[in-house]
């Protein structure tokens, strides 16, 4: 079983065909290499990135965690198979990555445009705690992530 964790932009314009097909893509991946157990796949509920994601991840045979924010303004409500209590959003986006083996991201751009990007934050705790992270721009993916 691979525990998967995800994080992306919260607005649905700014998420690209490329994009979702690479988040597919890497989910298949996951899928594909751990097929006789049941993936999880842990988000922070809240529209744009994290719904899409969570439906897709669902389609796919996940078991599907989510990690709702404490603020309703962005929350998505998806179907999940499990769902912690309510947080504030820097708590849960921490939680969402203590409970992942990798993070799987998809970014509005690069972090330079973005420093107080919810999204970026939760990427750079995934570098600072060392979980290997996945990025996905709306061009493509971004490579060679370190702390």
């Amino acid at each position: 079983m691979t525990k998967v964790g995800f994080t992306g932009t919260r607005f649905d314009w700014a998420i690209t065909d490329i994009q979702k097909v690479w988040l597919a893509v890497e989910l298949t991946k996951v899928i594909a290499e751990n097929r006789l157990t049941k993936n999880q796949f842990h988000h922070g509920d809240c529209i744009g990135a994290d719904a899409l994601a969570a439906e897709m991840a669902n389609e796919m045979g996940f078991y599907v965690v989510r990690h709702p924010p404490l603020n309703p303004k962005f929350w998505a409500n998806t179907v999940a198979d499990y769902s912690f209590p309510k947080r504030h959003y820097a708590l849960r986006n921490r939680d969402i990555v203590n409970e992942c083996e990798v993070l799987l991201a998809l970014a509005r751009g690069v972090e330079t445009g973005y420093p107080r990007s919810g999204t970026w934050q939760t990427i750079r705790y995934a570098i600072k705690v060392g979980k290997p992270v996945k990025i996905c721009l709306p061009e493509g993916e971004l490579t060679n992530v370190r702390a």
